[in-house]
């Protein structure tokens, strides 16, 4: 038995991180790794931050489902294979979702600057990735019938560009700039009237936006910093002894 063939059946190893620059293998190393785990009676997902499908026909998938949720790949093995493929900006949406209550994401994802951020947020690799593993990470027992997953990445020099997204989503929302710009939008929640910076807001751009822009901001750092927590939890996780790099 090789070192891979041994990676993938230590059942204390819970996360196979493959890394790389583009054009090494990773993908097809990834496809390697998990259909090896399969016939090892592990239970493996997959998943790929490529937008291209070539890990899906690397194990024999003609379809997109597996974009939307993890699909199953039909071997005859002792275990079993999942692969799934980021959607970012369905990752994005279902992140608001999931730190908002439903009414205050509905209403967020009406308001017309949302599309504009969410689609910006979405085209950073880096963070939508570790938002969709923890996402994948936190499901329910139900949900979740795999034991091992294994992680292609999006070409990379270095692990970090992968591993510091969550220190750069927190130096962002914790910022000095976002602060002051939450503050100078706020509503004074005592006296319930507009803050000084948004009746400045009123009257340059009109009421309805400036309350619109207020929403917007409160909103979407509500949901970031829920997003921020999560990826530190997952950075954690990639981070112990439960994880291996390849």
């Amino acid at each position: 038995m090789n070192r891979l063939q041994e990676l993938v059946a230590d059942a204390s190893i819970e996360h196979i991180v493959c890394l790389g620059s583009g054009g090494v293998g990773k993908t097809t190393l990834s496809a390697a790794l998990a259909v090896t785990a399969a016939c090892q009676g592990r239970h493996c997902l997959v998943i790929t931050i490529d937008p291209a499908l070539r890990l899906a026909q690397a194990l024999g998938l003609t379809g997109d489902e597996h974009r939307s949720s993890p699909t199953q790949v039909p071997l005859d093995t002792p275990g079993s294979l999942w692969v799934h493929q980021l959607d970012p900006s369905r990752v994005f949406d279902d992140a608001m979702r999931t730190a908002l209550a439903a009414d205050d994401a509905a209403r967020l994802m009406r308001n017309p600057f949302y599309r504009v951020v969410a689609d910006s947020f979405a085209g950073s690799v880096d963070y939508m990735a570790v938002e969709f593993i923890a996402q994948l990470r936190e499901k329910q027992p139900d949900q979740r019938p795999w034991d091992l997953l294994v992680i292609d990445t999006a070409p990379a020099t270095s692990a970090l560009d992968f591993l510091d997204a969550p220190d750069r989503l927190a130096a962002f929302t914790e910022s000095r700039f976002v602060s002051l710009l939450r503050s100078a939008v706020a509503t004074d929640s005592r006296r319930r009237v507009p803050s000084l910076g948004q009746s400045v807001l009123a009257l340059i751009l009109g009421k309805s936006l400036a309350s619109g822009i207020a929403d917007f901001l409160n909103s979407v750092h509500e949901a970031l910093v829920d997003v921020r927590d999560r990826a530190r939890r997952t950075q954690t996780a990639l981070q112990s002894q439960q994880t291996a790099f390849v």
